[in-house]
């Protein structure tokens, strides 16, 4: 293609003034910010302004750098060479240096996704180290933004910038060596130079601000860190002192005590939980019990001590005496008491005398153990079942620990807060029309939750004040992420692996428990003492917190984070279930506990339906369900108005962004999913839109609650071709593809290798169709089939180094070739993209009409493949060119619904269609494609009685065509299928 005049100026004369005269650097600019965003410029300081704020923006936003790696990857020859003219022009402009070019650079930088998750303030200093000399923006920052700040800051920042500038780098020298412009290995190792500095600089400023504004939450820690420093010193020396008069006394049993300590110690859960002071005081303060009463030959002082209570030998004001003279909560003195005495339980296999001690003790008020603690200290391990337990607990955490997992839930984490914050506004809001509370008080309440996430370190404080005074009752409330559904077999090797997985979303987690938790105590005080959380702490009295108070503020926060344990005797079961026996609830429900409080959520917030549920059993609407249904109605009307703006061939989980692809949004609404759901179905009735039918809306609601979807989602099975494997008597296949989506699920973390991989291989951005390449399987023996079968279908999360090749892609009827788009992306930000949708596949949603009405799968899979290619090749376009047609856009709505179907399916009858694919087949035999060659022939050869098969192997050994290898291992299946067809009809 012809050069361009303004591709030989000078540096000196590429000015914006010069360029914007220049028709040709206007057309491509035009061209190319059209195909790449979707938007139109027609006036020349428009498109100089839109071209200048879209590659500022590429400089500087991971997601714009790798949608242009993308943009380039997908275009042809004429856009490569165009888009490597323009980034060589902006490299070597002289640009105005004004208010628009910082803005522009703020835009990109604030809506990066390592902004947001807190890590960008480096990402400028990356740039200027690749771009000095080209940009004002050096001047701008070495003069303004380099004040000095906190060496810790300053390190913290330096180390986290220093490999995200590489890493952005490389994205954006691979863009410009697909279009021409050659790879700069020196430009990467500048951009990590770059992010450290600037970036230490700017986390220096970070951190020396963020010190002036912790100056409350350090007084607050300093206050609990002197109350604790004080307990440990006064426990070490009453310890001290006790232990020496108990060898005064008895020094067996202070050697005794010695020894229980040491195994206490060992239990590296409870050690990391407490303080040594803190377990040596229970230790010691059970050794002074011990010495006031009889204990048996061979009895272990801590379950003499424990009989003792029960039977009133030791009074409950002597206890507790004991426990204040070494500074000893009794959830402290629970936490370890009960784990030393389940531990010799179990050990000695005393579980009955461990239940009936448990729960006389919890009576008396001597532990503190609700009925499922009980329950779980009872729990004899099997070496073997405690194994697949760890393996189920495991798989659990691969399955989240995508980094998509997490920011789709911080996301979610983000609605609730506007959630609570209306909730308790609503509430408030009543208090200040009776007259009993003050509108500032009402926006402090409303607020609170809001305060403390954005004041994580004064959450921090109370979060560790907590975990010192209450370890049985914080270890309820903050765990890793992967122990969301059960913390079953969390301290096992398996255990740690699927927590050190979820290290993202535990993080994340904890940020909205610890704003829950602290809230919710701080709300509690103030109405029922008239002191803020901060005071009680202040004062040293967290432990004086009233245990109601203490129980609703960690059910509140379980609640916020989709956690708590249900009510409801069938709900518990399932938890139980889900719990004890391993991979069999958790195959087809994996996370129990969070659907069923995604369930009450919806319930308590869906307006007016808790309000007639409450009629009907005679009860009064409590203030609090008033406020949420206030809240729901609120969230109802703004997903309706939502759903109103977008257009009508788009879903209720659907949004189209600015390059017209469509944008799934599902796993990012969670919970709120019903309430969009809703407001999709409002918003089309009025607006007049096709409506399929209310049962339709209450289906999907309630497959976004939770119900099993008929997807390979969240290790859920294809239920569709399971039952065509199984009609089809290929129960080895079916069993292969269930344990296969199993074992699948543990590779789940890989896949945002795959993602990352695919930014750089486009290749790699195809889907796999993993129905038309089969393993070879054995003829006689099925478990040898299952397990290849298993292998295979656990892959699919597995990356295609080289790419998904032509013959193995898939493909749909409705739009052709299956491709994703921004796979990388979706890591960053949570969403899903998809293609733009094609003229048929909008009228077929804006009609709600499901797609897989069109063509149904055929049970044959290789025949399947062959027709979806085939019909997703030329329909769209014949159906494409039907719906211009006057006969079409003549019709209502109904007809059409009717008529698209029916001319669809009559175009895919056509016998010339049924030919062509027959043709296919046998040209795929002819040129030995093994990928389909095998399969078809096999299914055939499968399905000859075992005695033809093994008369044919026999055969097959004596033919001259014979290699040394078996009919399966050489994929001989065709030879087999026409040396059957010469021995004549098989009689059975």
């Amino acid at each position: 293609m012809a050069a361009r005049a303004y591709e030989f100026m000078s540096d000196e004369e590429l000015t914006e003034d010069v360029l914007l005269q220049d028709d040709e650097f206007l057309t491509d600019a035009s061209n190319f910010l059209y195909e790449r965003t979707g938007e139109e410029y027609y006036e020349p300081e428009e498109i100089m302004d839109a071209f200048l704020s879209q590659m500022r923006s590429g400089t500087v936003n991971e997601v714009s750098m790798y949608r242009d790696l993308e943009y380039a990857q997908n275009s042809d020859q004429e856009g490569k060479d165009r888009f490597g003219r323009l980034i060589d022009t902006f490299d070597r402009m002289d640009t105005d240096f004004n208010l628009g070019t910082v803005g522009d650079y703020a835009a990109g930088i604030a809506t990066a996704p390592s902004t947001i998750l807190g890590v960008g303030v480096g990402k400028i200093g990356a740039q200027v180290a690749v771009q000095a000399g080209r940009q004002g923006l050096k001047q701008m920052l070495l003069s303004g933004l380099t004040k000095p700040g906190i060496a810790a800051g300053a390190a913290r920042a330096a180390a986290v910038e220093a490999p995200l500038g590489a890493i952005s780098e490389d994205v954006a020298q691979r863009t410009r060596e697909e279009v021409g412009l050659g790879y700069s290995g020196s430009a990467v190792a500048g951009a990590a130079v770059g992010g450290a500095v600037f970036g230490g600089a700017l986390g220096g400023v970070a951190g020396y601000f963020g010190k002036q504004g912790a100056e409350k939450a350090s007084k607050l820690a300093e206050t609990s860190q002197r109350a604790v420093k004080e307990r440990k010193l006064a426990q070490k020396a009453i310890n001290a002192k006790e232990k020496e008069k108990l060898m005064q006394l008895n020094p067996e049993l202070v050697k005794e005590g010695e020894r229980i300590l040491k195994e206490i110690n060992e239990n590296t859960s409870l050690s990391a939980a407490l303080p040594d002071e803190t377990i040596e005081s229970v230790v010691t303060a059970v050794t002074r019990m011990g010495a006031n009463i009889e204990v048996k030959q061979g009895q272990r002082i801590t379950e003499a001590v424990a009989d003792a209570i029960i039977e009133g030998k030791i009074t409950g004001e002597a206890f507790q005496q004991i426990l204040d003279e070494h500074k000893l909560t009794s959830n402290q003195f629970s936490a370890v008491y009960v784990a030393d005495i389940s531990e010799a339980a179990r050990k000695l296999g005393r579980q009955s005398q461990l239940q009936r001690r448990l729960k006389a003790l919890a009576s008396k008020g001597a532990v503190e153990l609700d009925d499922i603690e009980i329950e779980e200290a009872l729990r004899k391990p099997n070496r073997f079942f405690e194994f697949m337990r760890s393996m189920d607990r495991l798989r659990l955490g691969a399955m989240t620990s995508q980094l998509a997992t997490t920011v789709r839930n911080t996301i979610g984490g983000g609605f609730r807060l506007g959630v609570d914050a209306m909730d308790q506004g609503f509430m408030a809001l009543s208090d200040v029309v009776r007259g009993n509370k003050k509108a500032s008080e009402a926006f402090r309440d409303a607020m609170s939750t809001s305060r403390y996430f954005f004041n994580q370190k004064e959450a921090r404080v109370i979060q560790d004040i907590f975990s010192d005074q209450m370890p049985a009752e914080a270890q309820k409330l903050f765990f890793s992420a992967a122990s969301a559904e059960s913390r079953v077999g969390s301290t096992t090797f398996l255990g740690k692996v699927g927590n050190a997985l979820n290290v993202a979303n535990t993080f994340s987690d904890g940020l909205f428990k610890r704003a829950m938790f602290s809230s919710t105590l701080d709300r509690r005080l103030r109405e029922t003492q008239g002191r803020s959380l901060n005071d009680v702490v202040a004062a040293g009295e967290f432990n004086m917190i009233d245990k109601d108070i203490i129980k609703e503020a960690i059910d509140e926060s379980l609640y916020f984070a989709y956690q708590k344990p249900p009510e409801s005797k069938f709900g518990r079961s399932i938890i139980e279930w889900h719990r004890t026996f391993p991979f069999v609830i958790s195959a087809a429900i994996p996370f129990p506990r969070f659907i069923m409080n995604q369930m009450k959520f919806v319930y308590e917030h869906t307006p007016g339906l808790p309000a007639i549920i409450s009629g009907i059993n005679g009860k009064s609407i409590s203030k609090e369900s008033a406020a949420k249904q206030l809240t729901g109605a609120s969230m109802l009307i703004a997903a309706t108005m939502f759903r109103a703006q977008q257009e009508p061939d788009t879903r209720w989980d659907e949004v189209k962004d600015e390059r017209g692809n469509t944008v799934n949004l599902a796993a990012v609404y969670g919970p709120f999913a019903p309430f969009m759901i809703i407001g999709d179905f409002i918003s089309r009735a009025v607006r007049g839109d096709p409506i399929d039918s209310l049962s339709k809306y209450m289906k999907e609601t309630a497959e976004a609650l939770g119900t099993p979807r008929f997807k390979g989602n969240f290790g859920l099975p294809p239920i569709d071709r399971i039952y065509d494997d199984w009609k089809d008597g290929k129960v080895d296949r079916v069993a292969g593809k269930l344990i296969g989506d199993v074992i699948g699920t543990y590779t789940i973390p890989i896949a945002m290798v795959k993602d990352i991989h695919s930014a750089y291989e486009r290749d790699a951005r195809f889907i796999q169709d993993m129905d038309t390449i089969l393993p070879t399987t054995a003829d006689d023996n099925p478990f040898i089939d299952i397990f290849d079968y298993s292998v295979h279908y656990a892959q699919k999360y597995i990356p295609q180094w080289n790419g998904v090749r032509p013959e193995d892609r898939r493909y749909s009827a409705t739009t052709g070739r299956l491709e994703r788009i921004s796979p990388l992306e979706k890591q960053l930000t949570g969403i899903t993209r998809y293609t733009p949708k094609n003229a048929f596949q909008s009228e077929l949603d804006r009609l709600q009409i499901d797609r897989w009405r069109v063509y149904g799968r055929d049970p044959d899979p290789i025949r399947n493949a062959l027709n979806q290619f085939v019909i997703g090749s030329y329909l769209p376009s014949r159906m494409n060119a039907y719906l211009i047609s006057e006969e079409y856009q003549s019709m209502d709505d109904e007809t059409r619904a009717d008529q698209i179907i029916a001319r669809a399916k009559g175009f895919i009858k056509d016998d010339e269609i049924k030919g062509y694919v027959d043709e296919m087949m046998e040209d795929l035999v002819g040129e030995d494609k093994y990928f389909l060659y095998r399969q078809a022939f096999r299914e055939k050869f499968e399905e000859f009685p075992r005695e033809r098969r093994r008369l044919l192997e026999k055969m097959w050994k004596e033919s001259d065509l014979y290699n040394g290898m078996s009919i399966n291992e050489s994929g001989a299946y065709h030879w087999a299928v026409e040396t059957n067809a010469s021995l004549g009809r098989i009689i059975e």
